[in-house]
């Protein structure tokens, strides 16, 4: 399901912390297979959802930031796909880099 991407949205629930902590996994992931294949990371994005719970919310946008930059990703996104805040913001973005 990753091989041959050209974009990579590693996505976490902002009310889960235990799912943030999956991210490392699921772009270490991302890394060791496209080394082993020997190409270039694709385009890759963090992507946090569920952030109209906000009463919920355990991962900061400060933390969200934090991650996206020293893992060098190119870009991240908050959403909520319940209610659709930010959804197609953030395609549009990511549909006009690649």
């Amino acid at each position: 399901y990753i091989y041959g991407a050209n974009v990579v949205f590693l996505c976490y629930d902002v009310t889960d912390p235990q799912s943030f902590q999956d991210v490392d996994d699921w772009l270490g992931l991302v890394r060791r297979t496209f080394a082993t294949a020997g190409k270039a990371l694709p385009t890759t994005y963090l992507v946090g959802n569920k952030i109209d719970l906000l009463h919920l919310r355990k991962i900061r946008e400060t933390v969200h930031d934090r991650f996206i930059e020293e893992n060098k990703l190119d870009g991240g996104h908050l959403i909520s796909a319940q209610s659709g805040e930010a959804v197609l913001t953030a395609f549009y973005k990511v549909a006009a880099t690649v």
